[in-house]
């Protein structure tokens, strides 16, 4: 992945998480899943330093990660 599709990728996700800290309701929702799964809800400022610091090395190692045998396919409707 170069760097320039990288940075578009954290710019466009950014974006998104910014929207969605609009909504109180999505806001409540992160917060509870965050403390459900992760027992700590990360401040909106974390997040955001966590994305800018994504390197092209953290995408390939998970990129490593997602192989055909650990994937599964859940089909909806006909």
């Amino acid at each position: 992945m170069s760097m320039r599709a990288l940075d578009a990728a954290k710019k466009q996700y950014l974006g998104q998480t910014i929207v969605a800290g609009a909504n109180a309701e999505q806001v409540a929702l992160a917060t509870g899943r965050s403390t459900l799964f992760h027992r700590h809800a990360l401040h909106p400022d974390e997040i955001i330093e966590r994305i800018m610091g994504i390197t092209p090395e953290d995408i390939r190692l998970a990129a490593e990660k997602l192989t055909p045998s650990r994937c599964s396919i859940l089909t909806f409707g006909q």
